[in-house]
């Protein structure tokens, strides 16, 4: 018997993978790794669109409601916003480095955004 659904396999991290986002209404997921970088995936194609590079391992990926800006957070509590348009980082943003980021909720205005810490 043949499976209903064949899963799609999207290759190109070479460590574990802490976090995966779908983008609304466009076929991009963005996935990020304990290799140092967020990838944007076209889930389409299976092909890697773009590696957003980080300098630890990237715990979490927040994207905004009108998927402008997309926002990561590492192992040393460093946050960076990307323009996702531009694939350009806007701002690096330092907390405290003994702290991972362990969350980024961003409002459905894209006004708030909620960032959790822990050791």
């Amino acid at each position: 018997m043949d499976p209903i659904y064949k899963p799609k396999i999207l290759q190109g991290h070479i460590r574990p993978i802490k976090d995966i986002k779908f983008a609304k209404d466009q076929p991009f997921l963005f996935s990020a790794s304990s290799d140092r970088n967020v990838v944007q995936w076209n889930y389409n194609t299976n092909e890697k669109v773009f590696e957003y590079n980080h300098s630890a391992c990237v715990n979490i990926v927040a994207l905004n409601s009108t998927l402008e800006y997309m926002i990561s957070g590492d192992s040393t509590g460093r946050i960076y916003i990307w323009e996702i348009k531009s694939k350009t980082k806007i701002n690096e943003i330092d907390f405290d480095p003994t702290l991972n980021v362990r969350s980024i909720q961003i409002s459905s205005d894209n006004i708030h955004t909620i960032i959790t810490f822990a050791n």
